[in-house]
């Protein structure tokens, strides 16, 4: 039989045609499920970009269930930057808007790709991977800011890594055009 549907149930009844037209019974329903076939979809709408200066964040719709090609599915994010080989690694919930968070160095430049995996039995079939999405994280070298002297209500310029400051409590602020700060 050709053309059925992968991942999909179907009922046959065999019946005995004989040449000279005479019939036999039908005999029992039988049922058989086709096997999973290839997904035909990545995962969509990938973006990629630097958080801060020390990570990486991607992002991703899922693949319309419709092109599964299986019930069971799993999506795996191939990844690379400047310092490591390539790397692999499977996310199990193909069905929700997706987002990964990596630790980066800064400068470092990162390239990703994904894939729709369809699993059966412990067999995998794989989809196609993605266009490649890159993003290369800021370089995190110290920048201006002004800071408050803690002994008077003037603010300093003063060179500090962006690691430094605004954790909350911190009396530094990126510099501002206009005037609103006194000069130290």
């Amino acid at each position: 039989m050709t053309g059925l549907q992968p991942d999909s149930f179907y009922f046959f009844r065999l019946k005995a045609v004989h040449k000279n037209g005479k019939q036999g019974q039908p005999g029992p329903v039988a049922r058989e499920k086709t096997a999973c076939g290839k997904p035909t979809q990545p995962p969509q709408n990938i973006k990629v970009s630097a958080v801060d200066f020390n990570g990486v964040k991607i992002t991703w719709d899922p693949p319309a269930q419709k092109t599964w090609k299986c019930g069971h599915v799993s999506l795996t994010l191939k990844f690379q930057n400047d310092t490591t080989t390539t790397a692999q690694m499977k996310l199990f919930s193909p069905a929700e808007k997706g987002l990964q968070v990596f630790e980066a160095q800064p400068s470092s430049t990162w390239t990703f790709q994904m894939r729709t995996e369809a699993i059966e039995e412990g067999k995998v079939e794989p989809g196609d991977w993605s266009d490649d999405k890159s993003v290369t994280v800021p370089s995190g070298i110290p920048g201006e800011f002004w800071c408050r002297n803690i002994f008077s209500s003037l603010y300093q310029r003063r060179f500090l890594s962006p690691r430094r400051h605004f954790h909350g409590t911190s009396p530094c602020r990126p510099r501002q055009s206009g005037s609103d700060m006194g000069a130290a």
